[in-house]
């Protein structure tokens, strides 16, 4: 019989699709894969393995995604006004590296927190340390802090966005009204403050809303699949287990009509007869048992018969010995060990007859000197 394990594994993977599990690329993509996604979970894994392996593979992508604009950011930082942009590249690359370390050791809550809010905070200390203050164009610094939203919604359990979304949303209102800006810029928010300050407020509460209610829709067709996928495992399992209740029935009934007919048989004189069962049969020691008891039931048979046939003969031999009285005895061979005391019987006889022939002489020339000495 299988284990546990091996059963549930063969009844998980017929219900696996290679092209749709197989979800890793080749090549330079491979690799990066290889290095910073958790490794695959068993196929018996539960529903909460398998969506933080899920996870842990949306984040190694984002993670390659998010170097690649890195690495397009870093030549702006350096030559643009704004040198916080380029040290926020570095120290968010640095980050991608720790975060991929821990992804990879499936610890990819860990490495969601550490990645969201180290975006997070790179984008603020660039809008804090905006040269001169807020100008126009920092409007659109607001806007991007929506990745953080973006990468917890995507990394981590999914109730965590609104943590992102009230954050944001409170540092942008906060930066847009006391945060040190240019005359340009003073100018603009006089007469258009409150258009300013609503576009991060609705960009955020938009994305936010939308992210979430995906990834919750998202999350329970996910279960309901995984629901469902676990029903057919059981339905699969249990017609395994119908299948072999079904052959272990027929083992037994053939074990059991076996074991009848060779019981018959031995019944009716075939005392050579024994019970043969194929090596899976259940029925295959108490068919060794039985067929132990049927030797010695037949060896025990032969020795009773043996035995009666030696009392036969011994009660023959005293007759025969009686009615010989003291004579030869004739004797019919028995294969019994009764011949060996009749043969010696016999020979006694007969070697008491020579030594009685020796000194009994009823023939006068057997004495020649005697008769001669008379004359």
């Amino acid at each position: 019989m299988d284990t546990r394990t091996s059963e549930s594994t063969s009844f998980s993977t017929h219900l696996r699709d290679p092209e749709l599990d197989d979800v890793r690329p080749r090549g330079p993509l491979g690799i990066w894969y290889y290095l910073t996604a958790p490794p695959e979970p068993e196929p018996t894994a539960d529903y909460q393995a398998r969506d933080l392996h899920r996870r842990g593979l949306l984040g190694s992508r984002i993670m390659g995604i998010l170097q690649v604009i890195l690495f397009i950011i870093i030549p702006i930082g350096l030559l643009g006004p704004n040198k916080q942009i380029f040290f926020t590249a570095i120290f968010l690359t640095v980050i991608v590296i720790i975060c991929a370390a821990f992804n990879r050791s499936r610890k990819v809550n860990v490495a969601g927190v550490i990645l969201s809010v180290a975006l997070n905070l790179g984008i603020c200390l660039s809008i804090i340390r905006s040269p001169g203050g807020l100008t126009p164009d920092s409007i659109a610094m607001f806007d991007i802090l929506v990745f953080s939203e973006l990468f917890v919604v995507s990394l981590l359990p999914p109730y965590w966005v609104w943590a992102s979304w009230a954050f944001n949303v409170a540092f942008s209102c906060y930066e847009l009204t006391y945060a040190p800006r240019t005359p340009l810029f003073q100018q603009v928010m006089k007469t258009s403050y409150y258009a300013v300050l609503s576009r991060p407020i609705q960009i955020h509460t938009i994305v936010t809303v939308v992210a979430f209610l995906w990834v919750i829709g998202a999350n329970r067709a996910i279960k309901r699949a995984d629901r469902a996928e676990e029903i057919a495992r059981l339905e699969h399992h249990i017609s395994q287990q119908n299948k072999e209740a079904k052959e272990r029935k027929l083992q037994l009934e053939n074990g059991v009509q076996q074991v009848v007919e060779t019981l018959k048989r031995w019944s009716n004189g075939d005392v050579a007869a024994r019970i043969v069962l194929s090596q899976e049969n259940v029925l295959r020691e108490a068919a060794g048992a039985i067929n132990h008891l049927l030797g010695w039931i037949q060896r025990l048979h032969q020795e009773s018969i043996m035995l009666q046939r030696l009392m036969e003969a011994m009660t023959r031999f005293y007759e025969a010995r009686t009615n010989a009285k003291g004579g030869k005895i004739d004797w019919q061979i028995t294969n019994t060990p009764v011949d060996a005391l009749v043969r010696q019987h016999n020979s006694q006889v007969q070697q008491s007859n020579n030594d009685h022939s020796m000194w009994n002489f009823p023939d006068q020339t057997a004495f020649p000197l005697q008769d001669q000495n008379k004359r």
